[in-house]
């Protein structure tokens, strides 16, 4: 039985590695090899860093790009200090012992992933772009796999559907291929209503949707993730 959920002011940085993304996003090398992948919301996670330097085509976009280095570390650690210190109260809503053995691993690993990223990061660079949902400013189709860790449906007690809506179709208008969202659960380890909503929404586009099995549950409640086929209306 889950607790109340882990209470945050804002949308936090923490930021997620590579091997992360591969697993809960099912991503093999057949995915990524020849894609234009778009990390989007990516934060301070350290995937983009860690893909470009395997070979892969990835572009991380978030608001908060351009910032300096030493504000984002600043906030890294604040960020991960206050999650840290809020996680033993809720705890029972977590699936320890698997990817994350306890609270300490979970701290370095999240220390891990944000020291790759700050190490990769230059405000300049155009793999780095300031950008949110739900207006990218990205062009029609100019990825072909695109991304989205632990922003929509997360945070489903702040952003309402109107905004998941409008982020979807976002997501849609600029992807030739697939977006793929994971969790599907919110904070309090509940599903989201906002994913069954879209999905019986009349006035969604006839994409081809489907809620995926994936091999990562840490979220209790969060073993899928939605994967929308923009090809499938084209």
């Amino acid at each position: 039985m889950s607790v109340r959920g882990l209470q945050l002011d804002d949308v936090v940085l923490l930021g997620r590695t590579f091997e992360e993304y591969r697993t809960y996003f099912g991503l093999g090398d057949g995915d990524l090899r020849d894609a234009r992948v778009l990390d989007m919301g990516s934060g301070v996670s350290s995937f983009g860093a860690e893909a470009r330097a395997a070979g892969y085509d990835v572009t991380g976009a978030d608001p908060i790009y351009g910032a300096e280095p030493d504000r984002l570390a600043q906030k890294c650690r604040a960020d991960l200090a206050d999650v840290v210190a809020k996680l033993p109260a809720v705890a029972p809503n977590y699936v320890w012992g698997g990817f994350y053995r306890d609270i300490p691993d979970l701290q370095r690993q999240r220390e891990t992933a944000y020291r790759r990223f700050l190490a990769d990061y230059d405000p300049a660079s155009p793999r780095y772009v300031p950008a949110a949902l739900p207006a990218t400013g990205f062009a029609d189709r100019q990825f072909t796999l695109t991304l989205v860790s632990h922003f929509l449906f997360l945070y489903d007690d702040r952003l309402d559907y109107a905004f998941h809506k409008a982020s979807l179709l976002e997501l849609g208008r600029i992807t030739d291929g697939e977006v793929r969202i994971f969790p599907l659960a919110n904070l309090r380890a509940e599903p989201s209503a906002h994913v069954a909503r879209f999905l019986d929404d009349v006035d969604r586009p006839r994409w081809r949707i489907e809620t995926r099995p994936v091999d990562f549950e840490f979220l209790k409640g969060s073993g899928e993730m939605l994967v929308l086929d923009t090809r499938a209306s084209r």
